[in-house]
């Protein structure tokens, strides 16, 4: 606590600017005579007294008070900073190769830094234009099933809502529904929009401004619609959109506002909203739809003005949870809030409402390009230490004549900051179209990666904060010289600990390197096992279409005159490369039940994709009216309900409340990717599901198939674009991810052996250097080439050796512990895999030193002695 005594005393800032301003010969007088008067003025008060102290501070502050500026002490800082650039100039220009090394180590570095730092700053940027960003929050659920296997979901149910609306603490909650959208006809025009299903007070939890209509009753009424301002120029040009009647699929609406279009750093954009209570009217019957498990499409957003109510709400829901739970074990169900700040850089959530950016991939992100960065770092203090030798009289000069420990740290520092302002420059020159090639990679997913002005400066600051970093240990090393050891020679100082440090530094790099390319390697070798793996079914020459809501009787008929389509297929679901439905299952017992994964398919499916059938029968063509009564099931359902093969005919499955006889039994087949086992798997057959053609396409040219296909697409469809893909493509995109993330280390890999290699020609050039009159004598005295080459060579031969045997085991453990742990079907990692890449490492050193050491090895001794 305070004393009374620094209660009365003057405000200091006041006496401190008065310290700043006056003249030291005034200074004393002056200050001791507003004190005299601040003491008497504490009758009337502390704060008057302040007051008027404040007052005289300022009143004297005049040309006869002021102190005079000190400029030779401000020359003086300026002079030395400008020595020191000098200085950094004239070295950098001396050591050419050196400095290239360097600046390029730290472009290439720096030049993938850039990236990460674009896309930073655009993630960080994501959602701050709705005006009540703080306030708003969206209820996150987690779904734990029978087995314990959780899955954390972006989505909630309509249950969920309907119960919230009896809970106190927020302001205004919206609910909205995904799948809004389909073929919209004004009787003039027909257009494809997408969209979202939002509830009435949407306007006033989110800030998308309305052109025209009223956002308090825009989404209130059944078959209200607002459209975007895009949408509406598509539509019906420069005409006034609002109170026309328009078709979206099956639905008629009324347009009842017009939205400004969605900001690109929005998590979630749309075409047009459809009002949530018309999808609640058509489905309030529907027990599915108002179930509490139902939570797959439905999200919920908030304000919540006051933080004090976040945790009443989360307690809120978590009773409600507590309570839903015990009717619908063994299902778990948890929800909480999650702030609007928290969604594109929050945690992994599954049925994400737009592209995210989870905080755990920004962070490899980060991670990945800071480690290239240290290897070029390392570079730099490889080489400056090692030239430090060269520079021992320079430091000892400027010692002797005044230069403190401080001023020989600053002089390199800055030197190192000035590389890093040139590699940054010829960063820019590598950054830009490995952000054209980024963005290509994303394929539009979110990010843009705009270059402004706050990522410009956040380039400098980062070029900076390089140069400081590459710096530290040669500035602290150099300015550790004593002077009088320096001046007295070279040999006088020891420099053991920073060779020892050189060769950590070179083992690491090599280390990192090793690593990311034996990974890439062996990424590559599981992506390839993973697009080439036996399904237990035929891919090959498969060709998808997808219907788009065309009658799929009418499109295989047409489809089936082009001569080179051989078999044509139906189905609700492409396997392996898209999720399909899971239903509760259920045998004799009616509480045991299991999830099954379900495909709607006609009677060709299984014999155009040569599914191998052990046991019963296919389906048999049946009208689209026709009840649903079979089922074909694989192995792992009869495993998992403990059903006799060789009784299971017969035997009857409930699904979605049907009882559906066991037609056939398929060999067991991988319907997802490798990373998820083969688990339960249902066939059933029902038309009205149908959402794709599989074409066996049997042709020599496939480019002229592909167009005759589209052709006949065109004679029924002139709305929506023809969309066919290969069976093959479609499974090479479940993989994208996988793809991606070989691309990504396949590209730090050579950046990184690229940063190493370079720095190990700039340590050997060096060494050759050093010992150039040694090797000169010894070549004199009879040495071979092989033997000099030899003896250059053998340090930095057993600083590889080391680097491969540290780098090997721990690329195993990273790969097969952290990245590819989950999938369920890996391709096995052999000695072979191992082996290539340190070979291929090794021999990317070996081409540096040697090339460098036969060079001096080939030089004529006789020149180099009488230059000596």
């Amino acid at each position: 606590m305070a004393s009374n005594q620094d209660h009365n005393q003057p405000p200091k800032w006041a006496n401190r600017l008065l310290e700043w301003y006056c003249r030291e010969d005034l200074l004393e007088d002056l200050q001791g005579d507003l004190h005299e008067y601040y003491d008497r003025n504490l009758k009337k008060g502390r704060r008057i007294a302040n007051l008027i102290f404040i007052i005289d501070v300022f009143k004297f502050f005049r040309s006869y008070t002021f102190r005079k500026l000190k400029n030779k002490y401000k020359m003086n800082s300026y002079m030395l900073f400008k020595n020191y650039f000098k200085t950094s100039v004239r070295s950098l220009a001396r050591n050419k190769l050196f400095s290239f090394i360097n600046i390029i180590g730290l472009a290439v570095a720096m030049s993938v830094g850039l990236l990460v730092i674009t896309m930073i700053v655009e993630s960080r940027g994501f959602d701050t234009f709705h005006e009540k960003g703080d306030h708003i929050y969206r209820v996150i659920n987690t779904r734990t099933d029978a087995r314990g296997d959780e899955f954390k979901m972006a989505t909630t149910s309509y249950f969920l809502s309907q119960k919230l609306e009896d809970v106190a603490g927020y302001e205004y909650k919206t609910t909205l529904y995904g799948g809004f959208g389909g073929d919209a006809d004004t009787g003039n025009k027909k257009l494809i929009i997408t969209g979202l299903w939002a509830s009435k007070d949407f306007f006033k939890v989110f800030s998308f401004p309305l052109i025209k209509g009223d956002p308090a009753t825009a989404l209130a009424e059944p078959n209200s619609l607002v459209i975007t301002e895009d949408t509406s120029y598509k539509l019906f040009g420069a005409e006034d959109p609002m109170g026309k009647l328009i078709t979206v699929g099956e639905r008629e609406f009324l347009i009842r506002g017009v939205a400004q279009n969605p900001p690109k750093n929005s998590h979630f954009t749309f075409e047009a909203l459809g009002s949530y209570v018309t999808k609640v009217n058509e489905n309030q019957s529907d027990p599915d739809w108002s179930a509490s498990t139902s939570m797959w499409i439905t999200y919920i957003y908030m304000t919540i003005p006051h933080k004090e109510d976040v945790n009443q709400i989360n307690h809120a829901l978590r009773q409600i949870c507590d309570t839903e739970n015990e009717i619908i074990a063994p299902l778990h169900i948890t929800s909480k809030l999650q702030p609007l700040d928290e969604i594109f850089n929050g945690a992994a959530l599954g049925n994400q409402l737009g592209p995210t950016l989870p905080s755990s991939a920004a962070l490899v992100f980060a991670i990945l390009p800071f480690i290239i960065l240290l290897t070029a770092c390392f570079n730099y203090t490889n080489l400056s230490i090692a030239r430090s030798l060269r520079r021992t009289t320079e430091v000892g000069v400027r010692k002797v004549i005044g230069a403190s420990r401080w001023n020989i740290f600053a002089q390199f520092v800055i030197e190192s900051i000035i590389i890093a302002l040139l590699a940054l420059l010829v960063s820019g020159i590598i950054y830009i179209p490995l952000r054209e090639q980024f963005l290509i990679l994303l394929d539009g997913d979110g990010l843009s990666l705009p270059i402004t002005w706050s990522v410009i400066g956040s380039f400098v600051l980062f070029a900076i904060f390089a140069g400081i970093l590459a710096s530290i240990i040669p500035a602290t090393t150099l300015s550790k010289f004593q002077a009088v050891a320096v001046l007295r020679g070279v040999s006088n100082v020891k420099l053991f600990a920073g060779l020892t440090l050189r060769k950590i530094l070179l083992i690491t790099q090599f280390s990192i390197s090793t690593i990311l390319i034996l990974g890439t390697l062996i990424l590559n070798k599981q992506y390839i096992h993973a697009t080439s793996y036996d399904l237990g079914f035929s891919t090959d020459q498969i060709l998808n279409i997808e219907l788009q809501g065309n009658n799929h009787n009418l499109m295989r008929d047409a489809f089936a005159t082009v001569p080179d389509v051989k078999s044509i297929s139906r189905s609700e679901h492409i396997l392996h490369s898209s999720m399909t439905h899971l239903k509760d299952g259920k045998y004799k017992d009616p509480l045991d039940s299991a999830q099954v994964h379900i495909n709607f398919i006609d009677e060709f499916y299984l014999s155009n994709h040569q599914f191998s059938l052990i046991a019963g029968e296919n389906f048999r063509y049946r009208p689209d009216s026709a009840e649903e009564q079979h089922v074909i099931v694989n192995e792992k359902l009869l495993e998992r309900f403990d059903i006799d093969p060789l009784n299971a005919l017969g035997e009857k499955i409930e699904l979605e409340d049907k009882k559906l006889a066991i037609l056939g039994v398929v060999k067991d087949f991988n319907h997802s990717t490798l990373d998820a086992p083969i688990e339960p798997f249902a066939f059933r057959y029902d038309p009205t599901k149908y959402r794709y053609l599989n074409l066996a396409i049997n042709a020599d040219d496939y480019i002229a198939t592909i167009d005759r296909l589209e052709a006949v697409w065109r004679n029924f469809d002139e709305l929506h674009p023809f969309s066919a893909t290969f069976y093959d493509d479609e499974i090479d995109r479940a993989y994208m991810m996988f793809s991606m993330l070989i691309k990504v280390v396949g590209f730090l890999a050579i950046l990184a052996i690229s940063i190493a290699a370079m720095g190990l020609l700039g340590m050997s050039v060096y060494a050759v250097e050093t010992r150039i009159k040694e090797i000169s004598i010894r070549k004199v005295m009879g040495a071979s080439v092989i033997k000099l080459v030899y003896l250059l060579s053998k340090g930095y031969i057993w600083l590889l050796v080391v680097a491969t045997i540290i780098s090997a085991p721990l690329t195993y453990f990273i790969i097969n512990e952290m990245i590819i742990s989950e999938f369920a079907y890996l391709a096995p990692m052999t000695v072979g895999d191992v082996l290539s890449g340190l070979i291929l490492v090794f021999m990317i050193g070996l081409v540096m030193i040697g090339f460098q050491t036969y060079r001096a090895a080939q030089t004529n001794p006789a020149e180099t002695l009488r230059n000596e």
